[in-house]
């Protein structure tokens, strides 16, 4: 299975609110570095991945997400993925905990190629359930 990190944060669009360095979101680190948004709509991209190591084609691509909720509510984030051949597309919806949880999406069918593996885009989109 390809397991990367977010190495990169070009800030395409940024309406979430950043605390810490970027590219915000590279590691379960305690939380010393995150983004919030509560905002109907609010996006924020491009989030970039490190090179994958692999020599072969992957035969299994997830993505993993760490992430809580701060307010009440059942909020929720698209998280949406990017590659030259097919662009943008939605790969999956998360809905925050109250304490925080990982929530993983398997992406093989977008991601199966070396070649777009190494170009992933990551973004993502509050969306407020009222």
């Amino acid at each position: 299975m390809a397991n990367l990190e977010v190495d990169g944060f070009t800030a395409t669009t940024t309406d979430w609110t950043t605390t810490g360095a970027t590219p915000y979101i590279d590691d379960y680190d305690a939380w010393a570095s995150y983004i919030t948004a509560c905002t109907e709509g609010m996006t924020e991209d491009e989030f970039t991945f490190e090179d994958t190591a692999l020599v072969v084609n992957p035969t299994e691509v997830e993505v993993q997400i760490w992430c809580d909720r701060q307010t009440s509510g059942n909020d929720i984030i698209e998280v949406w993925m990017w590659e030259s051949i097919g662009g943008w597309a939605k790969v999956g919806e998360l809905e925050p905990s109250t304490s925080i949880q990982m929530t993983a999406f398997t992406v093989t069918s977008k991601f199966n190629t070396i070649a777009k593996i190494n170009e992933a885009k990551m973004r993502f989109i509050y969306r407020r359930v009222v």
